[in-house]
């Protein structure tokens, strides 16, 4: 799995849809209508139900109670892939909060210290082995 671009930081409590919508790379990959080589054109986003549908960005079918076997057995493939997304952030989340927490310990002897870089070390070690970035655009 890689990251393609994070984008964090919006103001205020927003819809996703509505961030998604004016983020960077939204306007990178709309502005080049799928000429990027960073997004290949063969290649999807997917989204959950708050996010519209779209030629890069695969969302579910809305259950409206008539969904046919097909359309349920997309939704159920697509929000398997949703959680493995879900699993990454968290993994990105929880590396950079230990950072942040990490740099807060100004009184911590060395060989704590030392404990702590290690530990940051290799749960560095298993992110990258299992993420990877792209590209970090904000």
């Amino acid at each position: 799995m890689q990251f393609i671009d994070v984008f964090v930081g919006w103001p205020g409590s927003s819809h996703d849809a509505h961030v998604w919508n004016n983020s960077p790379f939204f306007q990178l990959i709309a502005a080049e209508g799928g000429n990027n080589p960073m997004f290949p054109a063969d290649c999807h986003l997917i989204g959950d139900s708050a996010y519209p549908l779209s030629g890069v960005l695969l969302t579910p079918y809305r259950n409206n109670g008539h969904l046919t076997a097909i359309q349920k057995r997309y939704n159920m493939l697509l929000s398997s892939s949703r959680t493995l997304i879900e699993q990454a952030f968290g993994l990105l989340k929880y590396l950079i909060e230990f950072d942040e927490i990490k740099e807060g310990w100004d009184d911590v002897s060395n060989a704590e210290e030392a404990n702590v870089e290690l530990l940051g070390g290799q749960k560095r070690d298993f992110i990258s082995q299992n993420l990877s970035f792209v590209s970090a655009i904000n």
